[in-house]
């Protein structure tokens, strides 16, 4: 005895529109079937005759309505389970429209339209190896026995490819579960029947899910590996179906540098004529067949979507490849549908077979899922992992629907899943249509290493007929300039090159030889600057006596390292043509410039200035002030920065490109030099004046060699601005360099290596033995004390003592500024300390005495007397 059904009237639909003729008609058969309100069972079989009178009566009157209520009633009367008994003689009378069974305490629910045409007589090829990869499938989902102590079902139902037989058949799923007292855990289908039964089975609560297939990117990606390996390339022309095909090819194109030069609908293939080149076709084989009648002598690869291929002999002349799913062994060989219409001719189907195939792959991932969510299910309304009554007959999805639309990673799970070989896995063969008609496999298609291979015996040529890596001429490979995916194949070189173009800095530098040349002498020039002033700050920090102004020094070299620097804004060039920045450097060129020379030739006319004053009689008294010098120099530089700042500050603003070089260049721009050419003038008339001056390590000569020098510099850069307007830069960057080495080359470094020759002589003098002691008469020479600083300490009244010259001091102070311990004069003076400020004057009156070389007759040889 099986359970029974109880039928009663549930008045669900109050007050809603379009949904009273409904409850109506369905109250008034209950009422018909003699129930009461109190529950009443009947036998099963009956309420199936009667909920199959009723849909047939339906669906051959022809009423289109939308409202599915309305059109399958009896469905609102099956209440499940009622609990009451009915015979088993019910069941195995109803009508079996099943195609193939499994039976299971869970059952999987498969539609497929396995037969189509009138009276629905013709066969599906394609469909029914899905089907046959769908059982397959199964059989390996089984084998991993997800759910231990659950078996698993399979009904494969009949749907003739139309609404009314697929809708009959989702019925007769729901009776026969019941029949078998079996759980429905879903449907699957393929993605044409599931339109025809997604609105009922929504209605319903019974959940269907779309079987995987290959999709169309995985189709396009495989054609075109065969198209790389084979070189037939470029492609003239993709025509496909819609233009999510058309993406697709052309983004596998791309990546493999193809170039494709149109791509259009099968509308438009009218506009292609014999002999077209490379041609690319995808879509189902009727609209392939249709649109390719007039594609003569070409090459023409077929992707049929369905499946399904014959010849064309329309294209007998042409060279046709078609590239398709293998197939499992002949399923109508064993039979396993029962199935005894006449197959029809199925073209290449012996080169089709192999063991395993992508449908059978992506159908184990499928209902893998499926079976999965049965867990989920028991975890609810289960205490264990066992079916129990509190179980629902029809189960509802639980997880979210995935792309029905398979990938690569998809086929790797499936062969994971199946303990497939990955090696012996040949998803897609490729076969080549004769001259005759027949077909011949040429190769086959293999999945290694997340991308495609394609296997063949073919001979290759060699010549390069692919795009070049990047657009440029010096790569190998075609201009593909022309081809409709130029702008896609190199989209990441030219995103490359705009983010590099936006990155890149506002200058940069020329690319000119003598740029190189001058940046190099200029390096070396600041580095030899950097190390006399560190010498220099060395002897100080040591306490060595220098001569002269030490700050004047400091003072000179950084104006020597400034005029370097100065060829900075001739080396670099603007990349954008930014008006604001091009008056920068117009003003930089102008300003480092001319400040470069003014300061330089302040510092040099400001030390000559002191030297002539005070080498000359009637001079300052041997001595100008620091502060002296340098408000002189800084008066002097200053006429030159006030002139120049005026000058761009009222301009560079409002000038353009072309003034701007105007400013920076012709006689503007030595007419902003000629404040440096009067300083320069000035330098060559005080030159005779200090050219014998050995004060500060004779730097009086050193400066009149340099301003001779730096005439000689000046003379031949301006003389190669003027003649030479087009090397203008060069020459003025010339002009800078020579005079900034010319100071560097005879001024400082002669110097520095006085000052060094200097102080390791005056700490040998150091070392020579006193003269303390020694009787004045016996003194003759005393040459060696002349060479000693001319800032050794003496007192005042020193040159009253006739023993004062034979009586040096012990340490001179040319070797360290030390205080002397005690009196070392102790006859001339019974004082203990003398001010130092007082020891530099009386040493100062001993040097112009000595300078002179007169003293008086009858006096003391040492005692020079000044005139």
């Amino acid at each position: 005895m099986r359970p029974g059904t109880t039928i009663q009237w549930i008045p669900g639909h109050i007050d809603l529109v379009n949904h009273d003729k409904a409850d109506t008609q369905a109250k008034m058969a209950c009422e018909k079937c003699l129930l009461t309100a109190t529950s009443k069972s009947i036998p099963i079989g009956d309420l199936e005759s009667i909920c199959k009178t009723k849909l047939m009566r339906e669906w051959q009157s022809g009423r289109q309505e939308k409202m599915w209520l309305r059109r399958f009633w009896p469905i609102l009367c099956i209440f499940l389970p009622a609990g009451l008994a009915t015979n088993d003689t019910a069941c195995d009378s109803s009508v079996d429209n099943s195609l193939f069974k499994i039976p299971g305490d869970v059952v999987i629910a498969g539609f497929f339209g396995a037969h189509y045409g009138e009276n629905c007589t013709m066969v599906n090829v394609d469909t029914i190896q899905t089907m046959a990869a769908v059982v397959e499938a199964f059989k390996t989902v089984q084998l991993k026995n997800v759910i231990p102590g659950v078996k698993l079902g399979l009904f494969l139902y009949e749907t003739c490819s139309t609404g009314e037989m697929a809708q009959k058949a989702l019925v007769e799923a729901l009776v026969e579960a019941e029949c078998s007292n079996s759980i429905i855990l879903g449907g699957v289908a393929q993605e044409d029947t599931n339109e025809l039964l997604k609105d009922l089975g929504k209605h319903l609560g019974f959940p269907l899910n779309i079987l995987s297939s290959e999709s169309p990117s995985m189709l396009a990606r495989i054609s075109v590996r065969v198209l790389h390996h084979l070189k037939w390339a470029p492609v003239h022309y993709i025509v496909t179906e819609n233009s999510e095909m058309r993406a697709d090819i052309l983004a596998a194109a791309t990546e493999l540098k193809i170039c494709v030069y149109h791509a259009l609908p099968f509308e438009e293939t009218y506009t292609i004529g014999p002999g077209g080149g490379t041609i690319v076709m995808m879509g189902t084989f009727s609209d392939m067949k249709n649109a390719s009648r007039q594609l003569r002598e070409s090459r023409v690869l077929f992707i049929p979507t369905d499946g399904v291929f014959e010849p064309v002999p329309d294209l007998a002349t042409s060279k046709v490849l078609v590239v398709l799913p293998s197939h499992l062994d002949e399923p109508a060989l064993n039979n396993p549908f029962n199935l005894t219409e006449q197959w029809p001719e199925d073209y290449g189907s012996d080169l089709l077979k192999v063991k395993t195939t992508t449908k059978q792959l992506l159908a184990v991932n499928d209902l893998l899922d499926m079976a999965n969510s049965l867990k989920y299910h028991l975890q609810i309304h289960c205490s264990e992992q066992v079916l129990c009554s509190r179980l629902p007959k029809v189960l509802s999805r639980t997880v979210t629907v995935r792309d029905h639309t398979s990938s690569e990673t998809d086929l790797k799970k499936g062969l994971v899943i199946s303990k497939v070989e990955l090696d012996s896995f040949e998803p897609f063969v490729v076969i080549e249509q004769s001259s005759s008609g027949s077909y011949n496999k040429i190769g086959s298609l293999k999945l290694i290493d997340d991308d495609w291979f394609f296997e063949t015996d073919q001979n290759v040529s060699e010549v390069t007929v692919f795009c070049r890596e990047i657009p440029t001429n010096d790569s190998v490979g075609l201009e593909c300039s022309k081809c409709a995916n130029f702008g896609s194949m190199y989209r990441g070189y030219f995103a490359l090159q705009s983010e590099l173009e936006n990155s890149k800095p506002l200058v940069v530098l020329r690319d000119e030889a003598w740029v190189a040349a001058f940046l190099s002498i200029s390096t070396v020039g600041i580095l030899c600057s950097v190390a006399i002033f560190v010498f220099i700050i060395v002897r100080i920090c040591k306490k060595d006596m220098l001569e002269g102004n030490p700050g004047f020094s400091f003072l000179m070299l950084l104006a020597v390292v400034f005029m370097y620097a100065s060829i900075l804004p001739f080396s670099f060039k603007v990349v954008d043509e930014d008006s604001a920045l091009n008056s920068v450097f117009c003003g930089l060129k102008v300003l480092g410039t001319s400040l470069s020379y003014c300061l330089v030739y302040s510092v040099m006319l400001a030390r000559s200035l002191m030297l002539a004053s005070c080498d000359e009689d009637g001079g300052f008294m041997s001595h100008v002030n620091g502060y002296l010098q340098t408000v002189l120099c800084f008066f002097i530089a200053a006429v030159q920065i006030a002139l120049t700042i005026q000058f761009w500050a009222m301009n560079w603003l409002l000038l353009n490109k072309e003034e701007c070089e105007y400013l920076s260049q012709g006689s503007v721009f030595l007419y902003l030099m000629s404040y440096d050419v009067f300083l320069l003038a000035l330098l060559i008339c005080v030159s005779p004046f200090i050219m014998r001056s050995k004060r500060n390590y004779h730097e009086g000569g050193y400066f009149t060699v340099a301003t001779f020098l730096c005439v000689f510099v000046w003379s031949g850069w301006c003389v190669g601005y003027v003649l030479l307007p087009r090397w203008s830069d060069l020459f003025v960057c010339c002009g800078l360099v020579g005079t900034a080495s010319v100071i560097l080359i005879t001024v400082f470094i002669p110097r520095t290596y006085l000052m060094l020759t200097g102080i390791v002589r005056d700490h040998l003098v150091s070392t020579l033995p006193s003269l303390v002691h020694t009787s004045s008469a016996s003194i003759v020479d005393v040459n060696y004390r002349s060479n000693q600083a001319l800032y050794d300490s003496v007192q005042t009244r020193g040159q009253v003592n006739p023993n004062y010259y034979a009586e040096g001091p012990p340490t001179p102070s040319t070797s360290k500024m030390e205080d002397t311990d005690g009196n070392v004069y102790e006859r001339v003076s019974n004082k203990k300390q003398r001010t130092k400020k007082k020891i530099l004057r009386a040493y100062f009156r001993e040097y112009r005495t000595r300078r002179s070389g007169k003293y008086r007759a009858g006096d003391d040889p040492y005692s020079y007397v000044s005139t």
